[in-house]
C-alpha cells in the first residue's frame, strides 16, 4: 500500500519545495536544523548544506543516532558524494553504527553480483568515487579488526564494479591478511574480495587455498574462483 505524503514526511521525507526553502536559510540555521525535532527539516538541511568534505562529521554524527529512513538516506547520499577528507572521517566509523555486521561466516551467495556491505558506513564508502580507495587501505585495512572487516567489504565492492582500480599492490595487501590475521571472518571476507581482482596471482592463491585452506571457507573460495575464471575467459 502506497504511503501518503504525511506518512512520508513523518519518516523524514523532504520534497523539492522543502529543500529549496531550506536553501534560503543561513549556514548557521541549517546546521541548527540538523538537530531539529522535525525529521523532514533534518533531511532538508542535509540536502541544502551538502559539502560532504566540510560537514562530514556533522552528517556522520546525525547518522549515528538517526531513526528516520529518509533522513538516513539523505546523509548516506550526501556522504557518498564526498572526497578523500570525507572518506577519512567515514573510515573512523567503520563497524560503529548499527548491529547488522557479520559476526561469523555467512552463507555463500549464489548470485554473480558482489554482496552489498551490511555495515552502513562500509556501504556508503563502497559507493564513493574510486579515488578514495587508497583511504580504505591506509586508514582502515591496517586498523583494528572491526574496521578491517568492514573495509574489506567496501574495497571488494568498489573494485568489483570498477575493475580498472585493481592493482597488484592492493592484492598483496589483502593476501598478507592470511599471514598476519587469524580472524576467520576476515579471511572469509578477504576471499570474497579476491573475486574483484582478475589478476593471475589471485587465482593461484585461491587454487592453493582450495586444497589447503579452512574447510569452512571452501564454498566462498569456489565462488571467487568461478567468478575470476569467468573474467579471465572474457
Amino acid at each position: 500500500m502506497k504511503s501518503s505524503k504525511v506518512e512520508l514526511i513523518q519518516r523524514g521525507y523532504a520534497d523539492e519545495e522543502m529543500i529549496q526553502a531550506a536553501k534560503l536559510k543561513t549556514e548557521a540555521e541549517l546546521i541548527k536544523d540538523l538537530n531539529s525535532k522535525l525529521a523532514w527539516e533534518r533531511t532538508a538541511a542535509v540536502y541544502a548544506l551538502k559539502q560532504p568534505d566540510r560537514f562530514a562529521s556533522l552528517y556522520i554524527e546525525l547518522l549515528s543516532k538517526e531513526k528516520k529512513l529518509y533522513t538516513r538516506l539523505a546523509c548516506s547520499e550526501v556522504l557518498a558524494a564526498g572526497g578523500e577528507e570525507c572518506a577519512r572521517r567515514l573510515s573512523e566509523w567503520l563497524g560503529m553504527i548499527g548491529h547488522n555486521q557479520h559476526q561469523c561466516i555467512g552463507l555463500t551467495s549464489k548470485k554473480k553480483s558482489y554482496p552489498l556491505p551490511r555495515d552502513l558506513i562500509a556501504r556508503i564508502m563502497a559507493k564513493m568515487d574510486g579515488r578514495i580507495l587508497p583511504v580504505l587501505f591506509t586508514q582502515a585495512i591496517f586498523s583494528d579488526e572491526k574496521k578491517l572487516s568492514e573495509a574489506l567489504d567496501a574495497i571488494g565492492f568498489m573494485v568489483f564494479y570498477h575493475p580498472a582500480l585493481a592493482t597488484e599492490q592492493q592484492l598483496h595487501q589483502i593476501l598478507r591478511l592470511f599471514d598476519v590475521c587469524e580472524n576467520e571472518v576476515i579471511h572469509w571476507k578477504a576471499v570474497t574480495a579476491l573475486s574483484a581482482y582478475p589478476i593471475p596471482t589471485a587465482c593461484r592463491f585461491l587454487e592453493v587455498l582450495s586444497s589447503t585452506g579452512n574447510p569452512r571457507l571452501q564454498p566462498e573460495i569456489q565462488r571467487s574462483l568461478n567468478l575470476l575464471y569467468d573474467k579471465c575467459d572474457d
